[in-house]
């Protein structure tokens, strides 16, 4: 009988420590989901510059986007970013009605309390190198790039159960020039 009563108070705490470990394991894994929504608010992307860059064999866009993660949760990825463009001075503009299109695919973590930054090259068939330099140099290099980019956010746990999120995101900024 007392072989009986050992076992099951044995049992009695072996259920108490399982339903106490899964308890802290809920509290943390709610702890990780809580700082995941919070930084996903605060997450934030912009476009730093945007410079024409023309040589004798090429003429292309390097832009940089830069990412500010303010919150402590390290968990996110940036998979994707794309972006279209078009340029105006004044009330005259270049490439509105069909923009620059450009789309990348990259593995990049956002690491937390940190920003981090891309440095794209965008290259552009002769055509449009022409018309954009050109636009440039008769407008006095008083061009606004606007810019439409769009980021695609993701982590294990958003994958599995919601996909990604998209940060979408309007800027102009002035555009500079590089000559080589």
């Amino acid at each position: 009988m007392k072989l009986y009563t050992d076992t099951h108070s044995l049992a009695v705490w072996l259920i108490v420590l399982v339903v106490a470990g899964s308890s802290v394991n809920l509290a943390l894994e709610t702890r990780d989901i809580v700082q995941l929504y919070a930084t996903i608010r605060e997450l934030d992307f912009t476009m730093s510059t945007m410079a024409l860059q023309s040589n004798s064999t090429s003429t292309v866009i390097l832009a940089q986007l830069r990412a500010d993660n303010p919150a402590e949760y390290g968990g996110l990825e940036a998979t994707q970013i794309s972006l279209s463009a078009y340029f105006s001075s004044g009330t005259f503009s270049l490439f509105q009605q069909n923009p620059l299109v450009w789309g990348r695919m990259i593995s990049s973590a956002l690491s937390p309390l940190k920003s981090t930054t891309w440095n794209f090259t965008i290259l552009l068939n002769p055509q449009n190198a022409t018309a954009l330099d050109s636009f440039y140099q008769n407008h006095n290099r008083d061009v606004t790039a606007s810019v439409l980019f769009q980021v695609l956010v993701t982590t294990s746990f958003l994958h599995t159960f919601t996909g990604a999120i998209f940060y979408q995101k309007e800027q102009d900024l002035a555009l500079s020039y590089n000559s080589t």
